[in-house]
């Protein structure tokens, strides 16, 4: 049974600070596999953090050798390649919105990121540069691409090229060379200028990429000036013309939208700013909401807030005014962790629209988000209940509030109604799951969901049979269970979504290693392996071994332990105890004293996908901490108390 894995390549991604072109003896700082790989140099962007203007020229410099010497390569990614290359989809505003309704209307309503659906974009198009070498002439001993002006690139190309040199072949890799002015490194109070402010985003964007796994610094003392001054670039020249101010409002908001989707936080920016002058009213309010939620996104939590102060104090529009509310209140729930602040945001948001939502179904949508936050309040409160009748009457709240919630939208037609009762859904299964009442919440589950399109079918259809399947889990449906899971697996891998295909393989080895279907949960397991291989996710490549030596310690599945030198999350003492009880029999004993188990599944994807979204995470996992787990997220999540050094 042959056990996928990776091998750790460092210095993958190379960034010389200090420096606008290539220092004496920059080759010598490569990795070994890249000494002989020819050099190609890519040009500076152009200013203002074009959602993927700096692939757009990237790809512009490789496409025609991929064409000429691998077009059999360009004719497997053309779809994704059409987004960038298809003179249509180039010049169409917002050419990559919605990547999926939902996604767009959750991006927009929500100060979490969201990055599944931008995920997707990214790893397609990260793979075909990571393909090229080795499949053309002209790099087949592989590829260095030397990138002037790394800190001018927008965050989602940053994200394919660190994508792209975490996925390189050994055989043929590539390897990623940015130069970049002197790195920022002194925080200088809250930011209020335009430069100010873009410098802080900067700073801390570019700190957390030098941080990730192959990622090697080099600080150098060249004088060296950011490629361009942030204060000076206008973006509004790429907006539209001429047409109504509705049409230009319209373009205006799905172009803060678009890059707010693909969090492009600096983009999202210099919009807002460079658009000031060209608007007021209630499409200012809109701009000032979208660019406090990338505030928010990005970690400035005081200027998100006062942003949306403000757009309340400014707007005239009762329901803008409650939906400003909300996101105050969801900024406090989950991120400040204020709830008696955020329960007061939500009371006085239902106030503003109490004598309007019974017959304006706009009014109403918003209600409903109102109550869904106070629902969510009450069940966090229920969680830190010193008594079970104190507990028990949260939950209670909880429900009536959610319930109330999900009946006011229930016939409201229109995509963001639709989100709304999917969130609801999805909140209304979970408390009920939370209570005990497991039953009542796997048939609330398949009687109240929908999809939004026969388009979108099979996209709902995955998580939705994911969920049923971990609930008749539950139930104690074993049979149900499997059979669910395997149905959503088969849709993953039909819509060619391995990052949910590696979930639900995640859920189908727990289900069977648990139930006794050892050799079904030694497959899942297995498979999941190779896609955590093909990701290159740490995370998950963990949660499959410990779950596949778990069920090995039960059953023999004639496998040697030569792979688990290879789990990258486990240190090398972990590794060498592991392999060695494999082999003379001990492995449930050392399992057992390292704590490794197979881990219970949640039921969704995580919103930050590892290896693509190179933001991280908030403080803390609000679900996690509904269902009694440690809030606190941490990197490995299957190993408890594996000592050792790495």
């Amino acid at each position: 049974m042959p056990i996928a894995t990776w091998p750790a390549r460092e210095r993958a991604f190379l960034i010389f600070f200090g420096t606008p072109g290539l220092p004496g003896g920059w080759r010598d700082q490569l990795p070994a596999d890249a000494g002989a790989a020819p050099a190609l140099t890519l040009e500076e962007p152009l200013p203002g953090y074009a959602t993927f203007g700096a692939l757009d020229r990237a790809l512009e410099k490789v496409l025609p050798v991929a064409r000429r010497e691998a077009p059999e390569l360009v004719a497997q990614y053309a779809r994704t390649l059409a987004l960038f290359t298809d003179p249509a989809e180039r010049t169409a505003l917002g050419r990559l919105v919605p990547l999926a309704e939902s996604a767009a209307l959750g991006t927009t309503r929500r100060i979490s990121r969201e990055s599944h659906d931008s995920a997707k974009i990214i790893d397609a198009v990260a793979r075909f540069l990571a393909l090229l070498p080795g499949r053309t002439a002209a790099f087949r001993r592989g590829l260095v691409l030397v990138v002037p002006g790394l800190d001018a690139w927008d965050r989602p190309s940053l994200r394919v090229l660190y994508r792209a040199s975490l996925l390189a072949r050994p055989e043929a890799p590539l390897t990623v060379v940015g130069l970049c002015p002197p790195r920022l490194t002194r925080e200088t109070g809250q930011p209020t200028t335009l430069r100010q402010r873009m410098d802080a985003l900067r700073r801390r964007f570019l700190s957390g990429l030098a941080e990730r796994d192959g990622v090697h610094t080099v600080d150098l003392d060249t004088p060296h000036a950011p490629s361009f001054p942030h204060d000076l670039v206008d973006v509004t020249h790429a907006l539209p013309g001429p047409g109504t101010a509705t049409d230009r409002g319209d373009a205006l908001l799905r172009a803060m939208g678009e890059a707010l989707s693909f969090q492009n936080f600096e983009r999202v920016l210099l919009i807002s700013e460079s658009s000031r002058r060209l608007v007021d009213g209630e499409l200012a309010v809109q701009l000032d909401r979208l660019s406090a939620i990338a505030d928010a996104q990005s970690g400035d939590l005081e200027t998100a807030k006062a942003r949306l102060t403000a757009a309340q104090n400014s707007s005239r529009d009762p329901i803008a005014v409650a939906h400003l509310h909300y996101l105050i209140g969801l900024l406090l729930t989950k991120r400040a962790y204020d709830l008696d602040a955020a329960m007061r945001q939500y009371a006085k948001g239902r106030a503003v629209i109490s004598d309007l939502y019974e017959n304006t179904p706009q009014a109403r949508v918003e209600y409903a988000w109102l109550l869904n936050g106070e629902a969510l309040i009450s069940a966090m409160r229920a969680r830190s209940a010193g008594h079970p009748e104190e507990r028990d009457a949260l939950h209670e709240e909880a429900f009536r509030k959610a319930f109330q919630a999900f009946r006011l939208v229930r016939g409201t037609s229109g995509l963001s109604a639709f989100y709304l009762r999917h969130n609801l859904a999805a909140n209304l299964t979970f408390l009920l799951e939370i209570t005990s009442r497991v039953k009542e919440a796997r048939t609330f589950w398949e009687r109240a969901m929908e999809s939004p399109s026969e388009n979108e079918k099979k996209a709902f259809t995955l998580p939705y049979r994911m969920r049923t399947g971990l609930l008749l889990h539950k139930e104690g449906d074993t049979d149900g269970a499997l059979v669910a899971l395997e149905e959503a697996l088969e849709v993953a891998r039909e819509i060619e979504d391995p990052f949910y295909e590696e979930r639900v393989l995640a859920a189908l080895g727990h289900v069977a290693a648990t139930t006794g279907h050892l050799e079904r949960a030694a497959a899942a397991y297995t498979d999941g392996l190779a896609v955590a291989a093909h990701l290159r996710d740490v995370g998950a490549q963990e949660v499959h071994a410990a779950g596949l030596l778990w069920v090995a310690a039960r059953a023999d599945l004639g496998i040697d332990g030569s792979w688990i030198h290879s789990v990258h999350a486990w240190p090398t003492t972990a590794r060498e105890r592991l392999a060695g009880a494999l082999a003379d029999g001990s492995l449930a004993a050392v399992l057992d004293e390292l704590g490794l188990r197979p881990q219970v599944p949640g039921p969704k994807l995580p919103p930050y996908i590892p290896g693509v979204d190179l933001e991280g995470a908030p403080k803390k996992d609000i679900n996690r901490l509904l269902v009694g787990a440690d809030a606190e997220p941490a990197p490995g999540t299957a190993m408890v108390g594996a000592g050792g050094t790495a």
